[in-house]
């Protein structure tokens, strides 16, 4: 998965939140995921959140007047008002039946991986202690630790071992951080 940056305008915002909106239904007084994306196959990843913008969904609303309230900063948004909305690749085709979206123009697109870009979120600047904690009788974490070692030009870490993990480079593996154990 990359992301893509569409502009979108406040009428194409509240098509897309109204088909998020069909994800949800009721039954028995409870709000449920909608049967159509729960069997026979859970299709859960059709379902987006928005930040930086307020919305309340109204799942008793019939499909499409699900929306009852869309504001950003307490402002009301209005149809004729543009947005940049970032989706996934996926999302951005119109994944989903997400049509809206595939016909908004893309303003850009991020060629980095999701799973690239969230290891460098995570690893961004912050520095952590971590604590090696059980690695010595544990072949399987062991043998994780040291090809990391041997990737990184590290010394192999063993029970007790303390070290501050620098930001996670390109093309680093993330299995070693768990390896490691928790902090």
């Amino acid at each position: 998965n990359t992301l893509v940056v569409k502009k979108v305008t406040g009428r194409i915002l509240r098509e897309y939140l109204e088909k998020n909106a069909e994800f949800w239904s009721q039954a028995g007084g409870r709000i449920i995921v909608s049967p159509q994306y729960d069997y026979p196959t859970p299709m859960h990843f059709n379902y987006d959140m928005a930040d930086g913008i307020e919305y309340t969904i109204k799942v008793s609303n019939d499909p499409g007047e699900r929306i009852v309230s869309l504001t950003r900063n307490g402002e009301e948004i209005t149809d004729d008002m543009e947005f940049t909305l970032c989706v996934n690749n996926y999302r951005a085709g119109g994944g989903g039946n997400f049509n809206m979206i595939k016909d908004a123009p893309t303003v850009k697109e991020i060629q980095t991986g999701m799973v690239e870009l969230i290891a460098l979120v995570i690893g961004g600047k912050r520095q952590t202690v971590q604590r090696v904690i059980a690695l010595a009788s544990d072949d399987c974490a062991g043998s994780l630790v040291e090809l990391h070692a041997h990737r990184s030009r590290d010394r192999i870490l063993r029970r007790g071992d303390e070290r501050i993990e620098r930001p996670l480079e390109r093309g680093e593996p993330l299995a070693v951080i768990h390896a490691l154990g928790p902090l």
